[in-house]
């Protein structure tokens, strides 16, 4: 038998601590890499894309700048005429969308004959207080996205296949916001079948950031984001499989909800037929400038009964409330967080220490695995992407597309040909491996969060980056997308603007059908860090 002898012990420790610091000095090497790599990549595009760069007009309209709450208020009390106010929105939508490219489709007249019709009832005194209580937005116009289908309005989806097709009838969503009196205006672009985190397709093409038209406006509520952003819409519906309203609500400093599961009624969006509502990520939800739409906003997309699980009405004392935090997602897929979006996320947790005594830093090691989970889940939602892409043509095939997109006949967005590859291409879960990692995170925030208690979560490693750098980054949605997998209620809220006047956000999440603690500290940090900030305000 060889002896053992101290050298040995000695090499043996040697290498074990050897292989302890190269375990920790890698990472770090390779994220500072990334980030490096990111700045790189910006100066690339600002080379192109900085004498491109406008900022959309500021508002003359005082009518534009109130909230929708505000708006049907002032209706109800006769200060404000509903036809003065569609109207508001339709000149500035006039004015701003040729910048913009946010709306795609539109009903002024039809919207301008329904608003005279409010106004004549509300002077014949045809509405009682029960008619008001029910009818919220009376008066009030809103917009909703490209593949939430309107009777009258296109279809396409983004889809060359279907150009020039028009929605036979109202997606429910839709029915139930014109049931809460709100006068649809017009229909907003979006990616090619929602799948994709900028507002870009073939169709419609691309949809600009009101705080810089050289950036991305966000996915897939993104020409959604652009135009509520720049005071075109009053209030707006979004959907969200993988953060669908909250990117563009982030990258437009918007306030944006995505509600618990089951709630939402699915028939009407894209291809749904309403019997995906109790297993499906997707779920529908407001987004507006201001925190005070949102849960009413919430209550006339939905509908009233859908709501009551989610406690809207229920008072929350936010200084008993307990309070976590994460600050980045351990991924070295994901661009690591910028020095002033990490800045604001930490004024965020200090101001609610400061409030309550403390806020607890959270590390769960499996969100490392977040991008094989959510496509995973993703997959778990029946659709066929690459039959639905096509119109249900044919199966799209990625490299027989992505060859087509190269030559230029291609019907497909490059975005699409992406989403093709990471589904036909990379590695699947199992679904042993999936059930058990996920319920992991799950289990670990559930008892952190219980009944009392919101997370605040980075939105997004940056600020709006330029257009078509989201192809680089694909993986940076995981932190909105995160939260689809799990199906916690979430709500994007806005942090004012970053040094180069782009808008920055949290994001806070609570336990399923806890809603109303999420909106209740959505309400705290618009009061005490300003909420929605105009974009021309640094101009």
């Amino acid at each position: 038998m060889a002896q053992v002898g101290p050298v040995h012990w000695a090499g043996q420790l040697n290498h074990e601590a050897f292989g302890g610091i190269m375990s920790s000095i890698i990472p770090s090497m390779l994220a500072f890499i990334h980030l490096y790599f990111d700045y790189f990549l910006d100066f690339l595009y600002g080379l192109y894309y900085n004498s491109k760069k406008k900022i959309v007009s500021a508002s003359k309209d005082p009518i534009l700048e109130l909230s929708a709450t505000e708006m049907a208020r002032k209706i109800r009390e006769g200060e404000l005429k509903s036809e003065e106010v569609v109207l508001a929105h339709i000149n500035r939508i006039k004015e701003v969308n040729g910048l913009l490219n946010a709306v795609i489709d539109e009903r002024f007249d039809a919207a301008l004959e329904e608003a005279r019709r409010v106004d004549e009832n509300i002077a014949k005194g045809v509405y009682a207080g029960r008619d008001f209580k029910q009818k919220i937005f009376l008066g009030v116009p809103f917009t909703t996205k490209g593949t939430t289908v309107c009777k009258g309005l296109d279809v396409s989806f983004g889809l060359v296949p279907r150009k020039g097709m028009k929605g036979t009838e109202d997606a429910k969503v839709v029915e139930n916001m014109k049931n809460s009196g709100a006068i649809l205006l017009a229909l907003t672009n979006v990616p090619q079948l929602s799948i994709w985190s900028e507002a870009h397709n073939p169709v419609f093409g691309i949809t600009n950031n009101p705080y810089d038209t050289t950036r991305n406006v966000g996915g897939s509520s993104g020409g959604e984001c652009s135009i509520i952003a720049a005071c075109g819409s009053a209030i707006g519906i979004g959907t969200d499989i993988g953060g669908s309203i909250r990117i563009p609500a982030y990258m437009c400093g918007l306030f944006g909800h995505k509600c618990s599961p089951t709630v939402t009624p699915t028939k009407g969006l894209t291809f749904r037929n309403g019997s995906e509502q109790d297993r499906t990520m997707v779920v529908a939800g407001p987004i507006s400038r201001y925190c005070e739409d949102l849960i009413p906003g919430l209550k006339a997309i939905l509908g009233a009964d859908a709501c009551r699980s989610l406690q809207l009405d229920k008072k929350v004392d936010i200084a008993k409330l307990k309070y976590y935090f994460i600050e980045e997602m351990p991924s070295l897929l994901i661009s690591p967080v910028r020095s002033d979006v990490m800045k604001s996320f930490r004024s965020v947790v200090e101001h609610f220490r400061k409030m309550t005594g403390k806020a607890q830093e959270l590390e769960i090691e499996e969100l490392a695995y977040t991008a094989r989970l959510y496509t995973k889940a993703l997959a778990n939602e029946g659709n066929d992407f690459s039959y639905d892409v096509t119109n249900k043509k044919y199966r799209a095939v990625w490299y027989r597309e992505l060859f087509k997109y190269i030559f230029r006949c291609s019907n497909l967005s490059f975005s699409s040909v992406m989403v093709l590859i990471n589904a036909q291409v990379l590695r699947k879960a199992t679904s042993e491996w999936f059930e058990e990692n996920t319920e992991k995170i799950k289990s670990e925030l559930l008892s952190k969060l219980g009944n009392d208690g919101v997370l605040f979560f980075v939105s997004q490693p940056t600020t709006a980056h330029y257009h078509h750098l989201s192809y680089l980054r694909p993986y940076n949605l995981l932190y909105f997308s995160l939260f689809n997998l799990l199906k916690f209620p979430v709500t994007q809220v806005p942090l004012g603007l970053s040094h180069d006047g782009l808008p920055l956000g949290v994001q806070v999440v609570s336990a399923p059908f806890n809603d109303h603690l999420c909106l209740a500290v959505a309400q705290e940090l618009e009061s005490v860090f300003g909420g929605y900030v105009p974009p021309n305000s640094q101009a």
